[in-house]
Order: C-alpha cells, then sequence, then structure tokens
C-alpha cells in the first residue's frame, strides 16, 4: 500500500500531440501532387463542445462557476489539411476528443470539494464517472460513390496514430463526516498517457489503427434533401504498453490545507502496470434534413448524436446570391444559437449559448477553405 502525492508539475515532461514524421512529410508534398493533378487546396476545421455540470472553462480549472447538474462532458475537435477534385479528398487529419460522463451525485461532490463549501454532514455521495479521451493525427483518403443522381455516399478511411489518450471508469462513494473532512473510497480500472488522478510517472504509449467515417446524401426531389454523416463508423486503436492503473483507494491517511479543508491525497492499494489495449473509438452522427421553399428562403432541421447524448436544432437560411447563403440555427436544449455563412470556396459557423465566453456550456465553431492552387 503506497500513498500517492505526487503533484501535477511532476509528471511525464512531454505534453500534447503531434504530428508523425510520415505525416509531415505528406503535407510537404501534397502541394506538387495537387498542382500536377489540378486538385485544390480543401481545410477543415471544426469544434464542438458542451458541459453540463459547469460552463466549458471551468472543467479543467476549479468548477467554481454555480453547478448545473450532472451529465455529459463532451469536446469533439477535428482538423483536416488535404486536396480534392471531383468528390475525392486526400489530406492530413488530426482527431482529438474529450467525453466523460458523470452522474448529479459525482457532479455536485467535485463542485463542493473544488470550492471548499461545507459539506452536507452525514450525507452519502455515489460516485460514477466514465471517461474517454483521444488526440490521434494521419491520413485520411475520401471516396465518393454516386448511385443515381439523387444518391451519394463517400466512405473516408483514415490511418491514425498517436500518444494521448484515456479510457476507464471511476465508482466509489464519499460520506461527509465534518463541513470539511470526508471518507473517501473508489475503484478505479483505466488506461492512460497522463495519470488524471494519481499523478503517476509513466512512459508514453503508441497507439496506431484506423478509423472509417461515411456520409450519405439524398435529394428527394428539388426541393427536400437530407444528410447523414457518421464518424467512426468502423475503428480501431492498438495501443502498445499502455500504462494501466486497477486499484482501490481510501482516504484513511488524511491532511488539510491552510483553511482546514481535507487535501485529496488517497491511499492506494492495487496495480500500477503497463500492457497492450484495443480501443474502439466513439461514434458519433449528425443528421441533416433541408427543405428548400421558394424564392430565397429554406429551413432545416439538424440532430446530432453521440453514445447517451443528443441535441437537435432548427434553423432558417437565406439564398444571398447563387452558391452563398447564410443560416441561423437554434437549439432548444442548450438555448443556444449558431450563425453560419457557407460560400463555394469558404464557409463558417460559430455559436453558444451566451455572449461572454465564460458562461458557455455550449460551444460551435466550424470553417471550411477550398482554394484552386493553380492560382497559387
Amino acid at each position: 500500500m503506497a500513498r500517492l502525492s505526487r503533484s501535477r508539475a511532476e509528471r511525464q515532461s512531454q505534453r500534447g500531440g503531434h504530428w508523425p514524421p510520415r505525416c509531415v512529410l505528406f503535407l510537404a508534398l501534397l502541394p506538387g501532387l495537387a498542382y500536377a493533378g489540378g486538385w485544390q487546396g480543401r481545410n477543415l476545421f471544426e469544434s464542438y463542445s458542451y458541459s453540463a455540470p459547469v460552463p466549458i472553462t471551468e472543467v479543467a480549472d476549479a468548477w467554481a462557476a454555480p453547478l448545473s447538474g450532472g451529465g455529459t462532458i463532451l469536446s469533439w475537435n477535428r482538423m483536416s489539411l488535404g486536396i480534392a477534385k471531383d468528390g475525392m479528398h486526400l489530406g492530413l487529419t488530426r482527431r482529438a476528443i474529450w467525453q466523460a460522463q458523470l452522474d448529479p451525485q459525482t457532479a455536485r461532490f467535485i463542485h463542493l470539494t473544488k470550492n471548499h463549501q461545507s459539506l452536507p454532514v452525514g450525507e452519502r455521495f455515489d460516485l460514477r464517472l466514465d471517461l474517454v479521451q483521444y488526440d490521434l493525427s494521419g491520413v485520411e483518403i475520401g471516396l465518393p460513390v454516386t448511385l443515381n443522381r439523387r444518391l451519394r455516399l463517400i466512405f473516408m478511411p483514415a490511418w491514425l496514430e498517436g500518444e494521448r489518450f484515456t479510457v476507464g471508469s471511476v465508482r466509489g462513494s464519499a460520506t461527509a463526516n465534518a463541513a470539511n473532512d470526508y471518507d473517501l473510497d473508489l475503484h478505479a480500472d483505466y488506461l492512460y498517457r497522463d495519470d488524471p488522478l494519481f499523478g503517476r510517472d509513466n512512459l508514453a504509449p503508441k497507439g496506431r489503427g484506423y478509423s472509417v467515417d461515411a456520409s450519405l446524401e439524398y435529394d428527394y426531389n428539388d426541393s427536400i434533401g437530407f444528410r447523414m454523416e457518421v464518424n467512426n463508423l468502423i475503428s480501431r486503436i492498438d495501443w502498445r504498453d499502455a500504462p494501466a492503473t486497477l486499484a482501490d483507494a481510501n482516504s484513511q491517511n488524511k491532511s488539510y490545507d491552510a483553511d482546514g479543508y481535507l487535501v485529496f491525497e488517497p491511499t492506494l492499494s492495487g496495480r500500477e502496470y503497463y500492457r497492450d489495449y484495443v480501443q474502439t473509438l466513439p461514434w458519433r452522427a449528425l443528421m441533416v434534413l433541408d427543405w428548400r421553399l421558394s424564392g430565397p428562403w429554406g429551413v432545416q432541421l439538424r440532430q446530432r448524436r453521440c453514445d447517451s447524448f443528443e441535441a437537435t436544432s432548427v434553423g432558417v437560411d437565406f439564398r444571398v446570391s447563387p452558391g452563398q447563403r447564410a443560416r441561423l440555427t437554434y437549439t432548444p436544449r442548450f438555448d443556444a444559437f449558431t450563425l453560419a455563412w457557407e460560400g463555394r470556396r469558404f464557409g463558417i459557423a460559430v455559436g453558444g449559448d451566451a455572449v461572454d465566453p465564460a458562461d458557455l456550456h455550449q460551444l460551435t465553431l466550424e470553417m471550411r477553405l477550398e482554394m484552386p492552387l493553380t492560382t497559387l
């Protein structure tokens, strides 16, 4: 049995993701390949974040904002740098997600202890937390399949590698003995690059594998169209020598800070070890129904899904000119608005549920840039 009290500063110094050398070489060759083949540059960026308990900016900090309950915390981020021609796409991709599921009692306990608020004496908190995180880079290829003039499929396989990931769960309970003290019992079973609980020093794992995205576009008639995209429809990442912890932790050895509040330095019994692990990446889907009305107006219905998360939006768009349109979307679940501009070569979307960034529980950022390389 060992007491773990390492700080975050003592963790492994190598942090953050990076492009693998083979991807850097591929990126250097892309402009020449595109120019010779008449392709055009195509760059995409997408970020979709949501935090149910506290604003997004508070998740990795002190949880100082008022608590809104438990639920999902997620951040899906994707970037693509590549070339496109006749519906095909070839490029580099960077994909990073952070997705956690915690129940209301867990969120309330975290909020109370992080802010040194008075604990309800005698109350027992059931703690449940599930976490998935990864940061992967690689090469992707978009392959269109046109079945008829109204129906088109696109398959996008990607070969990915990286060093950063976390997957696992924590279960347990905490009982408040006093306003500033509690007894804690946890069972942790998880794999990681950087230990989020006990600050273990470890070697970085190596992950390699693939993911396949798929999309469908269907025009029912000249006025109604449907589009569906599924990310990680099929996936497998093989992690070699992944750090792992399988342990029980409690608060038998206690210490207190200058304010007299219990410090989280649990006593651990169990195993810290390395093992190989096969990860299936979490899927997500976007479904869009377009209805083009007479004149420049149109309406749109959107739904995002991933695991237990779902968000439905309604919107209206206005065709400014051929190939140029503006769209305003509203998501009732978050009381959030998204404003988007779509052009032939450039598109952008910005949205959220608050004007002040410090109050955002939901944030949408998207950008697309396409450019004929022969004009450079």
